[in-house]
C-alpha cells in the first residue's frame, strides 16, 4: 500500500455539500490485489483489537464506483482505511461519521474520504491511517495508542478557550460565517461591510483605551478613586478571599453572577442579584466605557453597596457562567446579538459565476453594471482579484483562497466570484450559500484531471455554485446547453434561463411556466419576469458585441443583464452598464483585444479550447482581412481529440498557422503537442499553410514580419507572454522603425 496524498476540502464539495469538512486521503492498493478475504478479514480482527472500529450504522458510508472494475478486497481495504481514520477521531472525542470510498479509473487508486472537526486533526488521522495499515499489511505490530495521544493532545489544545467555543456554538446556530484569520486566535464573523472580528470573548465592539484601562491596575484604581468606588488597593488572586463574587456585564446590562469561596466557585449558590446592585455595576462598566464585561467584587453579600471592587475583565470567561444543568447559556445570545442585531445582516449578496468559457467576461461585466450603480464591488477573475475596479492581486485567482479576498474586505458591498473547476476540486467552495449563480455553458475541457473524466463530472463540479443558491435566489443558466439547461431542471432555488434563440422549444416551455429568461429578438435584449417582457438594449449598441456580430460576446450580455436583473438592479442601471463596458485591455484584458498598427492589426484572446476556438472562427468571419495569421498552442493536459480540433479550427479561420510549444507541456513532449495539432490542420486542409517555431523565437514579432497589407493577426491560447506589455513594445518599435 502506498500513500499517494492528503488534502483537505474547507467548503462544499463534489462528494458531500454537508457535512462539507471532508479529508481525502489517497491510497493505492495496487499491491494487495492477491490477498484474499480471510486475510482482510484477519486484518480487521487485528485492528479491533487494538482501535474498536465504527459499525456500519455508526457512520453514513457512500461507496462512488468509477472503474466498474470488480475488485472487494481493495474495497474492502479502502474501507477499513476510512473506519480507521474515523476512529482515531471519534476516541478523541471528534463527532465525525461521514464516510466515502471514491474507485478511481486508475487500477489499486482509492480516495478515502472522511469527514474532520478539526483540519490538523484530519490530516493527522490521515497520515497515522496509513502508518497503521502499512504496518499490518506488512506483518508487524501496531499500536494505536501514540496516535490517539496525539489526536487528543490536539483536540485539547482546540478547546482551551472554552469561552470562545460556546460564541462559536452560537455563531454556527444562526448561521453566521465564520473566517479564522490566524488560527483560532483572530476570527472574523460575517462577509464583506457586516463583517466583526472576535478575540476569545473580545469583540471588536470593545473600545481600545477602555480595554487599556480595564487591563492596568493603576489607571483602573484612578478612576475608580475619582468616582468614590471602593476597591482592594493590594489585590491578590480570588482564591485569597473567603467570599467573592463574579458579575457578567453584557451590552451595557448585568445577565449573571456566581459566587466563589476562597476561589471555588459555590455549586450551591442562587443568582440573587437585586435591581440596585445591577445598576451600580452597570455603571461601573459604563465609566470605563466598557460594553461587554466581568466585574470582580469581594464580599459576603453580593448586595452590599459597600462591596469592593477586585478587578473589571475587558475580555469576560463566559465558561464560568454557563448552566451545564439547566443548559441556559441566553446570555451568550445576547453577547451574539450585540455583534448582529436582528436587524442587522452578517452576509453581503454572493453571485457566483463558473463555465467553461465566458466567465471571466460575465463576472466582469456584471461587476461593472453594480459598480456603476454606486455599490462597491469585490471580484476574482482568472486574470486577479479586484475591488471597487481596481485590482489589488495579480493572478488565476478563481479558487477559494481568492475569494476569501474580497469576503474578509469591510469595504465590500457585493462579491462576484469566478469559480473555476480546479479550485472546486481542490479545496470545495469559499463559501456555503449565494444569492445568485450563473453557468454560462459547459463544454468539454480539463476532462481527465482530478477524477473528473466526463462531461457529467464536470458538470457535477461546476454546478456546485447552483446548489449553495439560497430557495429564494436565482441560477441563471444557459438555456442551449445541454448540461447547464438540465441543472436548472433539478435546481432547489428559483431558474431563469438565457438564450440566443427566441424561439428555442425550452424557452417556450419556460415562459409558459412562467420562469424568468433573457433572450435576444429582433435584435434587441429582452427579459420575460412575472408575464411581462421588458426590452433592454439593442445588441449592436453594446460595445462587447462588436456591433452585435459576436455571438459568444452576446451571450455574456444576457447573462450578465439577467443576473443583474434577478438582484434587483433597474433596466436603466443595466443598459447604463452594458452601453459603458468595452472590449479593452482596461475592461476585458485577453478577451478579443485588437490593436492597432499602421497597415495591420494584432488580437489577443484566451481562447483555448474547442469551444472558445469556434467563438474567434465565428467572429473572424466577420473581419476583412486578405491574410489571417494564426498564432497557437496547445495544452499537454487535454485529450487528443481535444488538441486536433483546435488544429482542425485554425485552419478553417486562419490564412497561415504558426505553432509555438514553449509552455502548457503538463505531462506531453511539445512535439507531441505539435503532431496533433498538425494532424488536425492537416485533417481539414491538406494544403493549409502552416510552421512550427522553436522555443528560442517569440512568436508575435515573427508574425509581424510576415504581415502584409490588413493583415489580421491573432494570438490565441496566453501563447504569449504577459501580451499587453509584448504588444505595446512592439508598436513602439514598430512605429519608430517606419
Amino acid at each position: 500500500m502506498k500513500l499517494i496524498s492528503v488534502q483537505a476540502l474547507r467548503g462544499p464539495n463534489i462528494h458531500s455539500f454537508n457535512p462539507y469538512k471532508l479529508i481525502h486521503l489517497r491510497l493505492d492498493f495496487s499491491e494487495q490485489l492477491e490477498m484474499t478475504e480471510h486475510e482482510v478479514k484477519q486484518l480487521e480482527h487485528t485492528i479491533n483489537e487494538n482501535l474498536i472500529l465504527p459499525a456500519s450504522d455508526q457512520m453514513t458510508l457512500i461507496f462512488e464506483d468509477q472503474s466498474q472494475i470488480p475488485s472487494p478486497i481493495l474495497d474492502q481495504l479502502a474501507t477499513l482505511a476510512g473506519r480507521i481514520a474515523l476512529q482515531l477521531q471519534i476516541e478523541a472525542g471528534c463527532s465525525v461519521k461521514f464516510l466515502k470510498i471514491l474507485k478511481t479509473i486508475y487500477f489499486g487508486i482509492y480516495g478515502v474520504l472522511f469527514e474532520y472537526d478539526q483540519e490538523d486533526i484530519g490530516k493527522y488521522a490521515a497520515k497515522s491511517t496509513a502508518e497503521i495499515l502499512d504496518q499490518i499489511l506488512n506483518k508487524k505490530s501496531i499500536n494505536p495508542k501514540s496516535a490517539l495521544e496525539k489526536i487528543k493532545q490536539l483536540k485539547a489544545l482546540d478547546e482551551q478557550d472554552e469561552s470562545l467555543n460556546l460564541v462559536l456554538k452560537e455563531i454556527k446556530h444562526l448561521n453566521i460565517p465564520v473566517i479564522p484569520l490566524f488560527g483560532k486566535e483572530l476570527l472574523q464573523l460575517g462577509y464583506g461591510k457586516f463583517q466583526k472580528r472576535l478575540h476569545s470573548s473580545l469583540s471588536e465592539q470593545t473600545n481600545a483605551i477602555s480595554y487599556l484601562i480595564a487591563s492596568n491596575r493603576s489607571w483602573l484604581t484612578d478612576i475608580l478613586y475619582e468616582h468614590s468606588i471602593p476597591y482592594i488597593k493590594n489585590s491578590e488572586n480570588i482564591d485569597s478571599y473567603p467570599s467573592s463574587f463574579g458579575i457578567l456585564v453584557l451590552n451595557h446590562r448585568v445577565q449573571k453572577s456566581i459566587h466563589y469561596l476562597h476561589g471555588i466557585m459555590d455549586q450551591n449558590y442562587k443568582d440573587d442579584l437585586n435591581e440596585n446592585t445591577c445598576l451600580r455595576l452597570e455603571r461601573w462598566c459604563q465609566l470605563l466605557g466598557l460594553i461587554h464585561g466581568e466585574i470582580q467584587i469581594v464580599s459576603d453579600d453580593i448586595n452590599n453597596p459597600d462591596a469592593e471592587l477586585l478587578q473589571i475583565n475587558g475580555k469576560p470567561k463566559f465558561h464560568l457562567y454557563q448552566n451545564n444543568v439547566a443548559r441556559d447559556n441566553s446570555f451568550v445570545s445576547t453577547f451574539v446579538d450585540s455583534l448582529f442585531p436582528e436587524s442587522e445582516k452578517s452576509r453581503i449578496p454572493i453571485i457566483a459565476v463558473s463555465g467553461t468559457n465566458g466567465k471571466t467576461t460575465t463576472t466582469r461585466l456584471i461587476s461593472h453594471i453594480i459598480q456603476q450603480s454606486g455599490i462597491q464591488t469585490g471580484y476574482t477573475t482568472s486574470d486577479g482579484v479586484y475591488v471597487g475596479g481596481r485590482m489589488v492581486e495579480k493572478g488565476d485567482t478563481t479558487g477559494p483562497g481568492s475569494a476569501l479576498i474580497v469576503l474578509r474586505d469591510p469595504t465590500v458591498d457585493l462579491a462576484i466570484l469566478e469559480t473555476a473547476r480546479g479550485g472546486i476540486l481542490r479545496a470545495g467552495l469559499a463559501f456555503t450559500e449565494c444569492d445568485a449563480a450563473v453557468l454560462t455553458n459547459i463544454t468539454s475541457d480539463h476532462l481527465g484531471l482530478s477524477d473528473v473524466h466526463t462531461l457529467d463530472d464536470l458538470s457535477k463540479a461546476k454546478g456546485l455554485i447552483v446548489d449553495a443558491v439560497k430557495s429564494n435566489g436565482y441560477a441563471i443558466l444557459n438555456l442551449e446547453n445541454e448540461y447547464t439547461y438540465q441543472i436548472g431542471q433539478k435546481a432547489k432555488c428559483h431558474v431563469a434561463y438565457f438564450s440566443l434563440d427566441p424561439d428555442h422549444e425550452n424557452l417556450k416551455v419556460h415562459i409558459q411556466q412562467g420562469g424568468t429568461s433573457a433572450f435576444v429578438e429582433n435584435g434587441f435584449i429582452k427579459i420575460f419576469h412575472q408575464n411581462t417582457t421588458t426590452t433592454l438594449i439593442k445588441t449592436e449598441d453594446i460595445p462587447l458585441t462588436f456591433g452585435g456580430k459576436v455571438p459568444f460576446m452576446i451571450a455574456n450580455a444576457l447573462a450578465a443583464s439577467l443576473t443583474c436583473f434577478t438582484q434587483g438592479f433597474t433596466v436603466e442601471q443595466i443598459t447604463n452598464g452594458l452601453k459603458s463596458f468595452f472590449p479593452s485591455v482596461e475592461q476585458t484584458p485577453g478577451r478579443l483585444n485588437i490593436y492597432e498598427f499602421p497597415n495591420f492589426k494584432v488580437m489577443v484572446d484566451f481562447a483555448h479550447n474547442p469551444e472558445g476556438f469556434s467563438g474567434i472562427r465565428d467572429f473572424l468571419s466577420s473581419i476583412d482581412s486578405p491574410h489571417k495569421i494564426g498564432i497557437i498552442t496547445g495544452t499537454g493536459d487535454r485529450p487528443d481529440e481535444s488538441i486536433i480540433q483546435l488544429g482542425e479550427l485554425s485552419a478553417e479561420m486562419f490564412d497561415h498557422i504558426i505553432i509555438h510549444q514553449a509552455k502548457f507541456l503538463r505531462g506531453r513532449s511539445a512535439i507531441a503537442i505539435v503532431d496533433l495539432l498538425i494532424q488536425g490542420i492537416k485533417k481539414f486542409n491538406p494544403s493549409c499553410s502552416y510552421e512550427f517555431l522553436p522555443d528560442h523565437i517569440e512568436p508575435l514579432e515573427y508574425a509581424i514580419k510576415l504581415a502584409k497589407k490588413d493583415s489580421f493577426i491573432t494570438a490565441l491560447s496566453d501563447v504569449l507572454n504577459n501580451p499587453i506589455e509584448l504588444i505595446k513594445q512592439h508598436q513602439e518599435s514598430y512605429f519608430v522603425s517606419k
